[in-house]
């Protein structure tokens, strides 16, 4: 006896016939915007530059933190608060060295 034959939902064969999201978006997007690698990029160099470094900063403010005889929660939302500001300053500081800028 022969296989029932599957549905072409199941089998694959339907999905060409369904607008993808990419088509869509790529339909629907203004001639004149500016691609994303076309914009400026300053603020994707610091975000990326704070995530690269902000293992670093937030190791050290935990040890800072130790020093400090507040709650643990309150060193926690401490140190989170803090990290973050702190991490983005660091990685504007370090896109200033000349080699770095190039690599992040």
């Amino acid at each position: 006896m022969a296989a029932a034959p599957t549905p072409r939902i199941a089998a694959g064969t339907f999905a060409p016939t369904v607008p993808r999201p990419a088509v869509l978006r790529r339909r629907w997007r203004s001639k004149r915007r500016p691609s994303p690698s076309r914009r400026s990029s300053s603020g994707h160099r610091w975000s990326r530059a704070a995530f690269v470094l902000h293992q670093v900063v937030l190791v050290g403010l935990v040890l800072a933190s130790h020093a400090v005889t507040w709650p643990p929660e309150l060193e926690y939302l401490s140190a989170a608060a803090l990290g973050v500001v702190a991490s983005f300053a660091v990685g504007s500081l370090a896109l200033r060295l000349p080699g770095v800028a190039r690599v992040v």
